[in-house]
């Protein structure tokens, strides 16, 4: 009898030492990268990882779980608590090379651009205009083409894009919903086809499927998850709107380019002479961005390898719906309503209204510049400049106004965000404008104004994140014409096809700008 319960012990303790390493095993922990050194030891590797796993060990036995295989690119996707299990692995002869998880910053939308124009064209925006779409659709309309989006996921169910959603997943979070609208906003452009509101993107009969690879950050391991994916499902493009450099990707760049994808990329928006990755290696194509008079944004990076430049100033597209804005500003000088450009701030009260209020002009916003105003049940007029936009309308709600209208410091406008949330409707006006109310309430003459700052499902952003899908949308186009032309020759096709623009120091715009209908042509050759 005794040495019955004896046995049994021993059996319990060996369950519980059993389980116990398996949730050491399975423990969560940082995510790496590990490239096998060839096809056959990734396929060994892959073999030892599930019948370990069956057992409750890790990779080659050590406490490294296996979360993914990326059967195209001979890598794998571990994860462990474990640092000397990532070093025991590094040492493994089947092992090439292995790198943790990085995280990039998801492009700023919310650039600087001085440019007024009708942001709110719901059809066909400048961007299709100044790439010559309309001519483009008379040979194809992208019927065919299937594109991939790796970005910050999608409202699928966008009036928009559901026709055009093919499938997601995701490699960045529980699920591929976009929580912050740029993924939504690529899309738009690249497939949008008018069903809502009338919205139509480059290519507004291709498919897309959306891979979610960033959420307030960008993941090395799931980009790379992403490209694997766009291999396996054999689409014709991927748009990268997005950056940043890891070990991994000149190899899954080029396995990308040998299964005769395109791969299309933000030039960057740090608005210097050194592209970001991947727009910076030789098999992808790399988009800078250009303004409504065609000429280099501002913050649009370049170099030797800028293949091209696009529309990316001010770009209408689709958002998550409800979650963009559109403002109103209408002044009564004295001689009744008139409306005036403006735009609304991101964090700004969606869905306030302002109704015959009158101006006071509080200079730059400066706590000092509303102590000698009489701001409460006012709207704010400040100008642009010194302190931050969030300061500015800090200074206002503390002095208890009832809205803000920034005016510019410099022609145009500027499409800007706050950091926090605010209550008031707060939007920006021309500089010109600006001036004209300051200077008649300095004359003591009264100005009012109705403000209003409705939701939407759209919304203009800048950046090279915008330029890139318009050339995304482009390639669908070239491939809906001519399924047989290769990855490397469509991107010499869109090149000797652009517009060249000058003057065009240290290669800031490329070969020029996209020609829709010259590179469809040129297709059908």
């Amino acid at each position: 009898m005794g040495s019955i319960l004896k046995g049994q012990r021993l059996r319990w303790i060996s369950l519980i030492i059993t389980l116990l390493i398996s949730i050491n095993v399975f423990a969560e922990g940082k995510r790496y990268l590990i490239q096998l050194k060839s096809p056959e030891s990734f396929r060994a590797a892959k073999a030892e990882s599930i019948q370990g796993a069956q057992r409750g060990i890790g990779l080659f036995g050590t406490q490294a779980r296996t979360q993914d295989y990326l059967d195209h690119l001979d890598m794998m996707v571990i994860e462990s608590s474990d640092r000397s299990s990532i070093d025991t692995l590094a040492q493994h002869p089947d092992v090439l090379a292995i790198e943790e998880e990085k995280f990039f910053s998801i492009p700023r939308t919310d650039l600087p651009t001085s440019w007024s124009l009708d942001l709110y064209r719901e059809s066909f925006t400048w961007g299709l205009e100044a790439i010559k779409v309309e001519a483009a659709w008379n040979v194809t309309r992208g019927k065919g083409a299937r594109v991939m989006i790796l970005d910050s996921g999608i409202d699928q169910n966008h009036p928009d894009l559901i026709n055009r959603f093919e499938k997601a997943r995701t490699f960045m979070g529980p699920d591929f919903k976009d929580a912050i609208g740029h993924g939504t906003h690529v899309t738009g452009t690249i497939v949008a086809d008018g069903t809502g509101s009338g919205l139509l993107g480059v290519a507004p009969e291709a498919r897309f499927l959306m891979g979610k690879v960033c959420d307030t950050s960008c993941s090395s391991v799931g980009i790379t998850q992403g490209v694997n994916w766009a291999i396996e499902e054999k689409v014709d493009v991927v748009n990268m709107s997005l950056g940043g450099a890891f070990l991994f990707e000149t190899a899954v760049y080029n396995k990308a380019e040998q299964a005769n994808i395109v791969i299309v990329a933000a030039a960057g928006n740090g608005g210097n002479g050194s592209l970001s990755y991947p727009a910076a290696l030789a098999t992808t194509f790399a988009v800078g961005a250009v303004n409504p008079d065609l000429t280099k944004a501002s913050f649009s990076q370049w170099g030797p390898l800028l293949d091209v430049v696009a529309p990316g100033v001010n770009v209408y597209s689709s958002v998550p719906q409800g979650t963009g804005s559109r403002s109103s500003v209408k002044i009564n000088f004295g001689t009744g309503l008139e409306e005036v450009a403006s735009e609304g701030f991101q964090n700004s009260d969606p869905g306030s209204s302002i109704t015959n209020a009158e101006f006071v002009f509080a200079g730059l916003g400066k706590p000092q510049d509303f102590s000698n105003t009489k701001a409460s049940g006012r709207i704010a007029l400040i100008q642009r400049g010194e302190i931050t936009f969030q300061d500015k309308v800090s200074a206002a709600s503390k002095a208890g106004a009832i809205g803000v209208v920034i005016f510019n410091n410099e022609p145009g406008l500027l499409t800007g965000g706050l950091e926090s949330k605010t209550n008031l409707p707060v939007m920006m006006i021309e500089k010109a404008v600006g001036d004209k109310i300051a200077a008649q309430l300095a004359n003591n003459l009264s100005v009012s104004a109705e403000l209003s700052i409705a939701r939407s499902d759209y919304s203009s952003f800048s950046g090279t994140s915008m330029a890139s899908p318009h050339v995304a949308g482009l390639v669908a186009l070239v491939r809906a014409t001519n399924k047989k032309l290769t990855a490397a020759q469509v991107r010499e096709l869109v090149r000797k096809t652009a517009t060249p623009l000058t003057p065009n120091p240290e290669n800031q715009l490329g070969r020029g700008l996209v020609d829709a209908e010259a590179a469809v042509n040129a297709a059908q050759n």
